[in-house]
């Protein structure tokens, strides 16, 4: 979606629906805290109940396999560790709109790569130093959303990261201002902080979970921001806790398109992060809670629960070999899984364990695990400072190999998704090798055309240049498109033999190849 048309209704809070959120916003953290998820909370001793764990490092951090996985954090003390005792940056409500401003142009980088600089409409003005609570109208959804925006008063660069909070469940977008430190030690850095509401229309706008509307919403506030500030488009960090750690994770899994706003890594504390595996263990109430948003018991909407889980467990709360983990799509990504193992709600601790031992056992590198024993689900069991030194060492990457769970048409990373059928899931493994131009999409199901641009990925289209495209779809036939090609190829090839199954657009600057067969085929394509 375009931020610009999304912003157009853009001012400052003051709706009732906002008024009702935040009654007396600076009244301090009572009056946004769940009681609930008060500090300190009842303590669990004993590891929950068949959590098939990885091997724990007693004396630090835990990490996935592979060559790239980030390095490991200290285990924290069982004392409450915050790092400042200083009172926290003021809230700053707006008694002016927004509106009114001069024009400013701002450069956007792009894996490293300054974009052409944006003008931003002289409709708006650019808010000063300081935390503000703003109000976007959301055409897609027609919501309202509300989000916190913290400017810092000397950015870190030409473009500055942003850190992008999510709150827990039940509370507004202001719970990351009052009950942490993030505010402080994000824009001590340099770093702008954005806090969505993540709100949806469907039940009490402050319960979203991971539920798409809230995931649109979120996306809108964030785009505006990317769109009126100079961001450091590698360097988009998210943390969330609770139902805001599950969303900050599926959000990550599901917007994948390099072109766009992306996360370069993820930290969440203990996460709802299997719907399906929250609504088994509901209650009665809460069961009706979910039925409504998501129109429907896991029986009857399994996919859309699945879609907006980032794990796959089983009836025994165990993650299931070959099942819907929207945790594929993080290869790329370095994700920080963190909790207390004395955190009350067992089923959350469970939840993070089975991601972090799925992701150990399947290889994905840049999972690491985080466990403190402090007793309680709260923010405070997350250390502000360690969490921003633990995301400050990352920048977005574009993974050449992987497997890709789509829930929707879309680009997922150097893929431009078409499926077959909506409302299902589609699969592909990929493995780019740039050394010997080659492209293999394995396994592909439920896609009607996959596009890409093989400059993009490093490859050469030059004169005398060949590329490979290695093929396997279960449920054949595919389109493969591939972008940008300048000029018609010399021959294209497959498993050797000359085909008529291509065609070339010059008007579009694309090729195509219609596979037909699910079996294992070499296209050869010569410049």
């Amino acid at each position: 979606m375009e931020c610009m048309g999304l912003c157009a209704s853009l001012g400052v809070l003051g709706a009732w629906w906002g008024a009702a959120l935040l009654p007396s916003l600076p009244a301090g953290p009572t009056s946004l805290a769940n009681p609930s998820n008060a500090k300190g909370g009842g303590v669990v001793t004993a590891a929950p109940s068949g959590v098939r764990r990885a091997p724990a490092l007693p004396a630090g951090a835990s990490q996935g396999t592979g060559s790239t996985a980030p390095k490991a954090l200290p285990r924290i003390p069982a004392v409450h560790r915050k790092s400042h005792t200083s009172s926290r940056l003021p809230f700053q409500p707006r008694v002016q709109s927004p509106f009114g401003g001069t024009n400013a142009s701002l450069t956007v980088v792009v894996n490293g790569t300054p974009l052409p600089p944006r003008t931003v409409s002289s409709q708006r003005v650019l808010l000063p130093f300081g935390i503000s609570n703003l109000k976007l109208f959301v055409p897609e959804t027609q919501t309202n959303e509300l989000f916190l925006l913290g400017v810092p008063s000397n950015p870190s660069g030409p473009n500055a990261p942003l850190l992008v909070g999510f709150h827990q469940f039940g509370v507004s977008h202001a719970d990351m201002l009052y009950n942490t430190e993030f505010f402080e030690e994000a824009m001590a850095r340099g770093w702008y902080v954005c806090t969505p509401l993540s709100a949806n229309s469907v039940v009490d706008p402050t319960r979203s979970f991971a539920s798409l509307e809230g995931q649109v919403n979120s996306r809108a506030a964030l785009e505006w921001v990317c769109a009126n500030y100079p961001i450091d488009m590698d360097r988009i960090y998210g943390v969330g806790f609770s139902a805001g750690g599950g969303l900050a994770l599926s959000m990550a899994a599901r917007y994948q398109d390099p072109s766009e706003l992306m996360f370069a890594a993820v930290v969440g504390h203990t996460g709802t992060i299997d719907m399906a595996d929250s609504y088994a263990r509901a209650s009665a109430p809460d069961k009706m809670f979910f039925d409504a948003l998501y129109g429907g018991s896991p029986s009857t909407q399994g996919f859309e629960y699945r879609r907006t889980s980032t794990i796959h467990l089983d009836n025994n709360h165990v993650w299931l070999p070959g099942g819907d983990h929207m945790a594929v799509n993080l290869s790329h990504l370095n994700c920080l899984v963190w909790y207390d193992t004395a955190d009350p709600l067992i089923s959350l601790v469970q939840q993070n364990s089975q991601l972090f031992d799925w992701s150990s056992v399947a290889g994905i590198p840049g999972f690491a695990l985080q466990t403190v024993t402090m007793g309680g689900h709260s923010w405070d069991t997350l250390d502000e400072v360690q969490t921003c030194d633990w995301l400050a060492q990352f920048s977005r990457q574009a993974p050449l190999a992987g497997e890709l769970l789509m829930d929707r048409d879309a680009r997922f990373q150097h893929f431009l998704l078409a499926q077959d059928s909506p409302g299902a899931f589609s699969r592909v493994t990929f493995d780019i090798q740039v050394g010997t131009q080659t492209v293999s999409l394995l396994d592909s199901r439920n896609v009607q055309s996959l596009s890409w641009s093989p400059t993009a990925m490093g490859l050469s289209l030059a004169p005398g240049q060949m590329v490979q495209v290695l093929t396997s779809a279960l449920d054949a036939p595919d389109t493969l498109v591939l972008e940008a090609v300048p000029q018609v190829p010399v021959a294209v090839r497959r498993d050797g033999v000359a085909t008529s199954a291509w065609t070339y657009s010059a008007s579009t600057d694309e090729l195509e190849l219609l596979e037909s067969d699910p079996a294992l085929h070499t296209w050869t394509i010569s410049f």
